[in-house]
């Protein structure tokens, strides 16, 4: 049963939406670094995780077209300061959190792919070069003095849920089948399942 199939290479975008012929729903999702249990609920990574967890890099000047679908973002000091590998941002989102200069506030928009993001000089200056999907569109050009953040996708490095009282991250649902850690897996979201609610 593929729902029940677990890889260790990506078979569709994380995301993915699936369903069983009963009405059970599942998305495709990442496993972090720790191997998840049977009927024990996972949730997305805590903040801080990794360098997607919303992040705050700013424009470089290279690319402000109202038809961008690349751009280069940098960072130094608390703004960006962690490296990230390619991709990491892959399914994920650029946020145009405030403006001063472009009137984009408010604006998401699908983040494609990245490069390797780490520190390019002693001064500690870090960037990636991220792409766009064409379709996704966007309403105006972007300017340097933008307040940007970059997300994660949802499903991406996912970790076992931690008790209510100390939570850290947006619960996502239950794996159906021991998944182990790096796999890639069907994360149940809908419909009857099975629960560990004891040791």
């Amino acid at each position: 049963e593929e729902v029940k199939t677990t890889t260790a290479t990506k078979r569709c975008p994380l995301g993915t939406r699936g369903y069983t012929p009963d009405g059970r729903v599942f998305y495709y999702a990442l496993n972090g670094a720790v191997a998840l249990v049977v009927g024990d609920l996972v949730q997305t990574a805590p903040p801080g995780a990794f360098a997607t967890a919303g992040e705050q890099p700013g424009l470089d000047t290279q690319d402000v077209t109202s038809t961008w679908t690349k751009i280069r973002l940098s960072g130094t000091g608390s703004t960006w300061t962690e490296p990230c590998a390619v991709n990491e941002y892959a399914g994920g989102y650029l946020i145009i959190e405030a403006s001063t200069g472009s009137g984009q506030a408010g604006q998401i928009v699908k983040i494609k792919s990245n490069t390797v993001c780490g520190a390019s000089n002693t001064s500690g200056v870090y960037y990636s070069d991220f792409t766009f999907d064409p379709d996704d569109p966007r309403l105006k050009p972007i300017s340097p003095a933008d307040t940007l953040q970059i997300i994660c996708n949802e499903y991406y490095k996912v970790v076992a849920y931690t008790a209510v009282t100390t939570r850290t991250g947006t619960i996502l649902g239950m794996p159906i089948c021991a998944v182990a850690a790096s796999y890639y897996f069907w994360v149940q979201t809908w419909g009857a399942c099975v629960a560990r609610n004891q040791d």
